[in-house]
């Protein structure tokens, strides 16, 4: 997914399903300058992560 459409997702008052390979997640931050997200697993969310925003897929 394109970074500033995470960002758009972030942003946004309606909830937007996120998957990060086969889990649902919650975006936290997006950093544009380097197409990073730090996201969390909804069933986990104690399990964070950084990742490259190529990664997300909007469900």
């Amino acid at each position: 997914m394109e970074a500033e459409r995470c960002k758009e997702i972030l942003e946004s008052s309606k909830k937007i399903e996120v998957m990060f390979g086969s889990h649902s997640i919650w975006i936290d931050d997006v950093d544009l300058s380097t197409r990073t997200a730090s996201i969390h697993m909804k069933e986990d969310p104690s399990d964070k992560k950084t990742v490259s925003t190529d990664l997300l897929k909007e469900h």
